[in-house]
């Protein structure tokens, strides 16, 4: 069935003008599988969003009986009202009009960043002639000239999309080539052609100058002009800079749909053009101020990839490290699974996803995996296993599994939640802040009258907007989610600070204190450094407040942050794209997304080097650490959560390979490092884990032997086989130099080879999505 992104009934429901429950739930259900109509909605939601803003802000505009009857003069000459003239009475021309102006004004303000402390300004956007094309420059400057300054950005930094504007004042043309203000011009004004498409030009001209140009031309506003889309209803546009001096023009946004506004335009096209009326100064006083533009340009895609906002941190895939320069491997141990279905969510909407937003340790550790339990009350338990390197059979697979601790059923402690919600403008769209509601309420029918539950939110403004309230209040607190709105700037700092104060003031000693952040991590109001946030994280997280993030959204999508907000706040990262992930991370996971057992889990690991050459870590590459860090307990690592399963693997060369990484050249001032009588033995790698107890500050040691002795990978087992594949498909989709001879048709065999019972479908899930990158074009 093809479905009309243009239906009223899309429109409808980005207002809320939808009541019908069912009807509602099948539109949600269409917008999580089509990006497009969810792009449309979204466009909708930010426009009504920006003009109830500025009503709101700004009084109306009000016409005087002279300008009122320049409209309506002509609206009469017009060819579309002239099309009306037969049916109509004149009185509609006018306020028909005069809305027009007043939309387009509206629209505009948010990119007219003036200092009203300054003249008013005066910028002229015009196109040129082809051959005037200049090369281009990152920055365009308006400088204070007594003469009119010409910048000329070429279609790359600026598009020009086709514009409604059929005349122009007779001097705005001689701009280009004169530079006599002298006087204005008389007479009807001549023809210009539309923009060319391949450049936009920038004039800055005195505004008494403009004034006079305006002045000669019946039916016309002076003022300030600016760049604005070519319309409202199909042109998303960037928010405005938080800079007042430096409006942002967003090449990513929208290509070819940025028109030249300008200055003094006929009133015949104003859907397209917006002129703000204004004084100007006297034409003896030939001020302008500086404006500055920022241009920002994004880089080439890749094949199969669009641009967007979203941010990854670079990563670079672990190498492989020789064993007698560097016998100990050092990490802290991860349980964040946001990589997996942020991935999903990029596969599930016609693309690869971007090659950092892949961290394997994300992906194996998505799924749960048959490791045995901790015995005798031990926070958890360790398993191993080794075959041949599927993808490099001359290698060999090594697998550290860790099981947490399962709580009792009906032992959970009691929770202090503090949930935190972005209610920013970014959060508008249907998979952001509406997923966000249904996600909480999700977590809030899991939640019993020991627990409490405040909800503090945050968009310019910081609020609690629920004070602490017992969990089996239910209708409470899901009549509070149900009232959020979303519309604003992003103060996350401030909002971060409020629910710390909060979940302070209501601490259980022994019990869960945890800060649950829903967002898509723009911050763009108050501390916005990373730098800033994750100190107050942290120094929040020593007091036994943790931090858990949920991410949400696209294009906006802030991943880097909530990562390292995740991490330095003790907590676990989570993206959530469905319905179906929230109940996997709140309902079916809650236990260990809200209980730890172990913190600062740190796993250290000396290999034998007369069995291996080198080893290489697969993923954690954000997680490794000095091996020093290891014994330091003041050193943050890891959680694990109750009954939470953590897994690693290293790729080992064999001693003696080949293939095995090169040493150095002997040291001149002390010897090579010596083997030990440990050594001769059947040891491949001893394995140290250290651990603190909740609410503790000492670390314990745990240490094991693994032996060698590695199997075929057609024996192994059937999670080593899945976990083996998961493993494959993150190279595959990093385009990784480690991932050897795989390919997706061997990862989907040893995928349904480990494909097992499968309870909640999620690894039959796994090997839809393999199939879907297969269809599209390699990296």
């Amino acid at each position: 069935m093809k479905i009309d992104a243009n239906d009223p009934k899309w429109t409808a429901y980005a207002l809320g003008e939808i009541t019908d429950e069912r009807e509602r739930m099948e539109m949600e259900a269409i917008l999580g599988q089509s990006p497009e109509i969810a792009a449309a909605v979204e466009e909708i939601r930010e426009t009504a969003i920006w003009l109830k803003e500025e009503l709101t802000a700004e009084p109306a505009e009000q016409l005087t009986p002279a300008q009122r009857k320049r409209i309506e003069e002509k609206a009469a000459g017009n060819s579309f009202f002239g099309f009306l003239s037969g049916w109509k009475p004149a009185w509609v021309y006018a306020t028909a009009a005069a809305a027009v102006i007043l939309i387009a004004f509206i629209a505009v303000r948010p990119f007219l960043q003036t200092d009203i402390s300054e003249p008013e300004p005066t910028l002229i956007a015009e196109a040129a002639e082809r051959n005037l094309v200049e090369p281009a420059t990152d920055s365009i400057r308006f400088a204070e000239p007594e003469q009119p300054s010409i910048t000329r950005v070429p279609a790359e930094t600026a598009a020009v999309a086709e514009s409604d504007v059929a005349q122009e004042p007779a001097k705005v043309q001689q701009t280009i080539g004169s530079s006599d203000f002298s006087a204005p011009p008389t007479g009807p004004p001549p023809e210009i052609p539309p923009p060319a498409m391949d450049e936009l030009v920038l004039i800055s001209v005195p505004s008494a100058a403009a004034a006079g140009v305006a002045a000669a031309v019946p039916g016309t506003y002076t003022g300030v002009s600016a760049l604005l889309p070519a319309t409202i209803a199909d042109a998303p546009v960037s928010r405005p800079s938080p800079s007042p001096a430096k409006p942002r023009v967003n090449t990513e946004e929208a290509p070819a749909r940025i028109m030249a506004n300008t200055v003094g335009a006929p009133i015949a096209g104003a859907s397209r053009i917006a002129a703000m009326s204004a004084s100007q100064p006297p034409a003896q006083e030939l001020q302008t101020r500086r404006m500055d533009i920022e241009v920002v340009r994004p880089p080439v895609p890749r094949p199969g990839e669009t641009f967007n906002t979203e941010t990854y941190d670079p990563i670079s895939d672990n190498p492989f490290l020789d064993v007698m320069q560097n016998p100990l491997s050092t990490f802290s141990i991860d349980v964040d699974t946001a990589s997996y279905s942020n991935m999903r969510r990029f596969l599930d909407g016609g693309r690869l996803p971007p090659r950092d937003s892949i961290r394997i340790e994300e992906l194996v550790n998505y799924f749960d995996y048959d490791y045995k339990a901790p015995q005798d009350g031990a926070p958890f338990a360790v398993n191993v296993e080794m075959t041949e390197a599927p993808w490099n059979p001359q290698n060999r697979l090594l697998r550290i599994g860790i099981k947490g601790r399962e709580l009792p059923k009906g032992k959970r402690p009691a929770g202090n939640l503090v949930f935190l919600i972005d209610i920013s403008g970014s959060m508008a769209p249907p998979n952001r802040l509406p997923l966000v509601k249904e996600s909480m309420k999700m977590l809030v029918d899991q939640l019993t009258a020991s627990d409490r539950v405040t909800i503090v939110v945050y968009a310019a403004e910081t609020r609690v907007l629920l004070p602490s309230t017992r969990g089996d209040q239910k209708a409470k607190i899901h009549g509070a989610i149900d009232g959020l709105r979303a519309g604003g700037s992003t103060n996350g700092a401030s909002g971060i600070q409020l629910a710390y104060k909060a979940a302070q003031e209501n601490f259980i000693k022994g019990g869960i204190n945890r800060v649950i952040l829903a967002t898509d991590g723009d911050f763009n109001v108050g501390v916005t450094n990373r730098g800033d946030l994750t100190r107050l994280i942290e120094e929040r997280a020593k007091s036994g407040i943790f931090l858990s993030a949920l991410g949400f959204g696209m294009d906006n999508y802030k991943d880097a942050t909530l990562e390292l907000l995740a991490d330095k706040g003790r907590g676990n990262y989570a993206y959530i794209d469905t319905q179906n992930e929230a109940r996997k991370v709140l309902v079916e996971q809650i236990n260990s997304t809200l209980v730890a057992i172990a913190q600062d889990v740190k796993i250290q690991v000396e290999f034998n080097p007369k069995h291996v050459g080198a080893y290489r870590l697969l993923g954690y590459e954000n997680r490794v650490m000095a091996k020093e860090d290891f014994n330091d307990d003041a050193k943050m690592a890891g959680v694990i959560g109750a009954g939470h399963v953590v897994t690693a693997f290293y790729e080992l060369q064999p001693a003696g390979a080949s293939g095995a990484k090169p040493g150095v050249d002997p040291l001149r001032y002390r010897e090579q490092p010596q083997v030990s009588a440990s050594a001769d033995s059947r040891e491949l790698a001893t394995v140290k884990i250290r651990s603190k107890e909740p609410e503790k500050d000492v670390s314990v040691l745990t240490e094991f032997v693994i032996e060698d002795g590695a199997g075929r990978f057609a024996n192994a087992s059937g999670d080593f086989k899945f976990a083996a594949a998961v493993a494959s498909f993150g190279m595959m989709l990093r385009d990784s130099p480690y991932k050897g001879n795989t390919d997706y048709e061997r990862i989907l065999e040893w995928a349904k080879a480990g494909r097992g019972e499968d309870r909640y479908g999620y690894r039959e899930e796994f090997i839809r999505l393999v199939h879907r990158a297969a269809s599209f074009p390699r990296r």
